[in-house]
């Protein structure tokens, strides 16, 4: 016979462990308490990728791996922050604060558990620095060997699945920070440049932002500006 409406299905009670228990509490306090709105742009990645093939030999010398997108994204969006301080800042009470520096969370996945361990100063340090400080970071959480020290303080989170070959998505902000940049996988796609259709590898870059301090014109001046720090690499300080 059929199972009653009201009858579970048969399966496993799976209770949440420490870290998951913490991140559904944030996670669900952050959706039910912040209006979230949301800003996409697709974005040409060449400049990115002759970034990283020319920085590759220094990297690999300095952190033992190639350089990633999401550590050569973070150097970026660091630096373009310094010019948009609504999006490198918190609510407290009935006020914001803004952040002198920027410190970049990055969500990474650790046995189906998410982290955030946070690149502190990254408008400040140098590529290759902050590419080291990242392999750090990543080999800590998958050795487990994380602190929490390096787990506080983000002021901007990023959150890359584009190596799970998602196209594009929403992320939910980690208060008490104020936004946080989604990015999907690169693929090849046809654009036109000066009249012309041509293959450029694009990917989208998806923008939540907190409603009570970002409007958004704000959002979108961030945005623009760094479409145009990510699609020119070589003018970014």
């Amino acid at each position: 016979a059929a199972l009653a409406a009201d009858q579970p299905t048969q399966g496993s009670l799976v209770p949440f462990n420490p870290v998951r228990r913490i991140v559904a509490q944030r996670l669900a306090e952050s959706m039910r308490t912040v209006p979230h709105f949301y800003l996409s742009a697709q974005i040409d990645m060449t400049g990115m990728r002759e970034l990283a093939r020319r920085i590759e030999p220094d990297v690999v010398c300095a952190a033992g791996s190639k350089p990633g997108v999401t550590v050569l994204i973070a150097y970026i969006v660091a630096r373009v922050l310094g010019g948009h301080p609504r999006l490198n800042a918190s609510v407290e009470g009935e006020a914001m604060r803004t952040h002198d520096a920027a410190h970049i969370g990055i969500a990474i996945e650790r046995d189906g558990d998410l982290v955030v361990p946070v690149l502190r100063d990254a408008g400040t340090r140098t590529l290759v620095e902050l590419a080291r400080d990242f392999a750090q970071l990543r080999d800590a959480v998958r050795d487990s060997s994380i602190k929490p020290a390096q787990m506080r303080g983000g002021t901007f989170t990023l959150s890359n699945l584009g190596m799970y070959d998602v196209d594009a998505f929403t992320a939910i902000i980690n208060p008490p920070e104020c936004a946080i940049l989604a990015i999907g996988r690169t693929q090849d796609a046809p654009v036109v440049r000066d009249g012309q259709v041509v293959v450029r590898p694009i990917a989208t870059f998806t923008l939540s932002s907190d409603h009570r301090i970002v409007d958004g014109v704000a959002a979108a001046r961030f945005m623009s500006a760094l479409r145009q720090a990510i699609e020119h690499p070589d003018v970014v300080p």
